[in-house]
This record gives structure tokens, sequence and C-alpha cells, in this order.
């Protein structure tokens, strides 16, 4: 793999962890309004699943680079 891709992959890598960790704290947070009587159990529920996605593509993003160095 070039140094060019090689960079590239680590600048996806990197926002995919980004991407995972907003996901999730948005989650905390709705979680604490919920908690507060002011949330949407669906909107917790449609946060959850995009937490979840974001989680998702991080770990097989993290399964390729290991498959790769394999």
């Amino acid at each position: 793999m070039s140094k060019l891709a090689e960079m590239s992959r680590q600048q996806e890598t990197a926002q995919l962890v980004a991407e995972a960790r907003y996901a999730a704290e948005r989650v905390a947070l709705y979680q604490q309004r919920l908690y507060a009587g002011k949330g949407d159990p669906r909107r917790l529920a449609e946060l959850q699943r995009i937490a979840a996605g974001a989680a998702e593509r991080l770990e097989r993003r993290e399964r390729e680079a290991t498959g790769d160095e394999a």
C-alpha cells in the first residue's frame, strides 16, 4: 500500500472514530434529557440506531485493518 493510500486510510479511520464518539455522546446527552422528562423515546431510539451504525462502521474498518496486516 502506498504511503498516500495509507495516510488516506488513517484519515478515514480517524473520521470513523470521531463519528462513533460523537454519536455515542449524543445518545448519552439525550438519555439525560429523557430522564429529565423532556425527551422523546422515539428520538432516543433513532440516536441509538445512528450510534450503533457508526460503531459498526468503525469495527468493520478495524477488522479490515487487522486483516490487511496479518
